[in-house]
């Protein structure tokens, strides 16, 4: 008697397990849901905080490495902050305004001047938040999409996924990169909140090069009131 009664209890706590196993697969959400949450979450924020960083960029290649600021969503787009550039040749850190298609820079100058960076091979930094053809446009235009490790971003753990991107797609956001190329992508994206906190593109972004650059957003919520100078 004893020896069914252990049975009993082993078949039942198995079948529990079996069903909370196959509650939890039927609850996760498919890669392709969990990037469209996270360009929904971007893309009705006010406002975040972006960091833009490179590595493996040829010398002198005209372009956006790096960049630091305040992003404006909602009302947007726009961008307030500094950006490390090419340009014609010349590289330095520039102080950058933007309101849409819209910039204006400090560039060895005393007063913020008007500028298109498109004619340099660089975006407009305040259409990197634009909800059609900014960061987060990215998200669905990623394909083979797989949920990969965790990672930990300071104290966030976020959960990676990893698929490729098109180079139309990179170069709708960016300007410069390889329309014909394909570029890796990894997203983390934090599991409670479906926000978007780090992506990391690697490909042919310059002729000759394959280089990788990474975005960091924070401070989801930021309000900022961006204004012409």
């Amino acid at each position: 008697m004893r020896r069914y009664a252990l049975t009993g209890t082993l078949l039942a706590s198995a079948l529990l397990a079996a069903g909370c196993s196959g509650e939890k697969a039927a609850t996760e959400k498919p890669p392709a849901e969990v990037l469209a949450a996270a360009k929904q979450q971007l893309d009705t924020t006010s406002g975040v905080q972006l960091t833009l960083a490179s590595t493996n960029v040829p010398k002198n290649a005209n372009g956006v490495t790096a960049a630091n600021g305040t992003g404006m969503v909602n009302p947007g787009p726009g961008f307030t902050g500094t950006i490390n550039a090419t340009l014609k040749g010349v590289t330095g850190t520039i102080d950058a305004i933007g309101l849409g298609k819209q910039t204006w820079i400090k560039f060895f100058t005393p007063d913020y001047q008007a500028f298109d960076p498109t004619t340099v091979g660089a975006p407009h930094p305040a259409m990197l938040f634009d909800k059609s053809t900014g960061v987060s446009s990215l998200l669905p235009a990623t394909t083979d999409v797989a949920k990969g490790k965790q990672a930990r971003l300071r104290e966030t753990v976020l959960q990676e996924y990893s698929g490729k991107l098109p180079g139309t797609a990179i170069n709708k956001v960016l300007v410069f990169g390889d329309k014909n190329g394909s570029f890796d992508v990894t997203y983390g994206i934090e599991p409670k909140t479906s926000r978007l906190r780090t992506a990391t593109m690697t490909g042919p972004f310059f002729a000759g090069a394959t280089s990788t650059f990474t975005l960091q957003i924070d401070d989801y919520g930021t309000k900022v009131d961006i204004t012409k100078p």
